[in-house]
């Protein structure tokens, strides 16, 4: 017995001892692994720094060259040496990507080079507004000379202005399709269509506040539907590069309003149109980039004060147009209820639940109908009050939320309130009409609930149901 067992066992530990030979062999093998991978990883870490450290001074070196004084040279020139540093930019691109088959190099320089679009369109909207004023010197006569001389493109003719424009169109809509090619390949027509699109606003050669509001609120409606119903889907532009393309959409946006705020006198209607582009980035791009529903909650939340100063903005410039005996009157429900209305509208956009929104625009409805009521007194202030809390009632039905109803119901019962305390007064020029009609009223009233007790309680209570259902 023990002989036959002896070589069975003797064999279990050879092949024990076996196995343990063969782990040391295994675990330096997955020890080289390991550090090989970590090897990788530095480098990867510290090439994608190095590319976005190498974009931010592009960037830098593209501002730099706009800003340098250019001695003993004219606009086209100067121009035509910012397009030149441009191409350069792009053939860099192009090299890194055919030459020494880096694509991520090849992205960096042509992403960078389409961002350098709004800056293209503002040297031209510079020049083709030279064509429609005589004198350019005078329009920056409060600024030093270096501004004036940023500011001021002077174009030879008409036909060099118009040339230039069309000229830069033809080399950068494939440059800029190029670039968004490289970061978002299916989406490219649609971020190329509508970013030249939104550039073209800078050629608008009218600088007056009112044309420049309208331009920019165009174009943030706009941005606002391509982003909602195109750039909000697809999983490519929730990558790194599909981020930088969306954000690159308001760019053009932005150095509108920046050439107005800088160059030409403040503005309301400015101030306004600044604060609705601040509210549709907090509201619609940055939460996209996010996968966190607090981070999202976050950045919408920030829309809201941002909304609500725009609009503020907007509602004191139309106030200057009303006549000077209904200015006090009107400024409460052209402030508060338009933007209880833009609140409502935030609500079915919102990240997360959209109730918050409404009912603040409830409470900023109702409570400015009812300031406006105790202070402004007259048939107009209650009407509107009637209007607002019946809406307001509406709505909570039509959402199921309570907290609506309740609002709607209190400034409701105050509106007809004001309008019975009318009435009293006139039943009291008349003693014998309003003991009359109150008569008649009650016995109406008695015959009704005599016929239709039961049906009555039955609604009642079927509300009561409903009512406490809702949240």
């Amino acid at each position: 017995m023990n002989t036959n067992i002896q070589p069975e066992l003797g064999n279990e530990g050879n092949e024990v001892s076996a196995s343990f030979d063969e782990l040391p062999e295994n675990s330096t093998a997955q020890a080289n692994a390991l550090q090989h991978c970590e090897n990788e990883n530095k480098w990867s870490s510290l090439t994608r720094i190095l590319r976005r450290i190498g974009a931010v001074v592009l960037v830098c070196s593209a501002v730099a060259f706009l800003l340098q004084e250019w001695v003993n040279m004219d606009s086209l020139l100067r121009y035509y040496s910012f397009l030149g540093f441009t191409l350069f930019m792009s053939a860099c691109g192009v090299y890194c990507g055919l030459r020494l088959q880096d694509d991520k190099g090849a992205r960096t320089f042509l992403g960078v080079a389409a961002l350098f679009l709004p800056a293209h369109f503002a040297q031209l909207g510079a020049l083709v507004r030279s064509l429609f004023v005589e004198n350019p010197q005078a329009l920056f006569g409060g600024y030093n000379a270096h501004i004036r001389y940023l500011a001021i493109y002077q174009a030879p003719s008409a036909l060099s202005a118009w040339g230039t424009v069309a000229i830069a169109c033809a080399v950068l809509l494939p440059l800029c399709f190029a670039g968004f090619s490289s970061l978002a390949r299916a989406e490219a027509p649609r971020l190329t269509a509508l970013y030249f699109m939104l550039n073209l606003c800078l050629l608008v050669p009218v600088r007056d506040a009112a044309t420049v509001c309208t331009l920019s609120l165009c174009g943030f409606a706009l941005l606002s539907f391509f982003e909602t119903r195109f750039f909000s889907k697809p999983s490519a532009m929730h990558t790194w590069e599909g981020a930088a393309c969306r954000l690159m959409m308001a760019a053009p946006l932005a150095v509108l309003l920046a050439r107005s705020i800088i160059l030409y006198p403040a503005s309301g209607l400015i101030l306004g149109a600044v604060c609705a582009g601040c509210a549709a980035v907090f509201f619609l791009l940055l939460p996209a980039h996010f996968e966190s529903l607090g981070a999202k909650c976050f950045f919408q939340g920030l829309a809201v004060p941002a909304a609500a100063l725009s609009w503020t903005s907007f509602a004191i410039e139309i106030q200057q147009q009303v006549p000077y005996t209904l200015r006090d009157e009107v400024i409460t429900p052209l402030v508060f209820l338009p933007m209880a209305l833009i609140f409502a509208a935030m609500s079915f956009g919102a990240a997360g639940n959209g109730r918050s929104y409404r009912r603040l625009g409830a409470w900023v409805a109702i409570l400015a109908v009812l300031f406006e009521l105790f202070t402004v007194s007259g048939w107009a202030s209650s009407f509107l009050c009637i209007v607002v809390a019946i809406a307001t009632i509406s709505s909570a039905f039509l959402m199921e939320d309570k907290t609506l109803f309740n609002l709607g119901t209190v400034g409701l019962l105050f509106g007809l309130g004001y309008h019975l305390r009318y009435a009293a007064d006139l039943f009291t020029w008349s003693p014998w009409l309003s003991l009359a009609i109150t008569g008649a009223a009650t016995v109406i009233a008695a015959s009704y609930l005599e016929r239709n007790r039961k049906d009555v309680v039955d609604r009642m209570r079927l509300f009561r149901r409903e009512l406490d259902s809702w949240a």
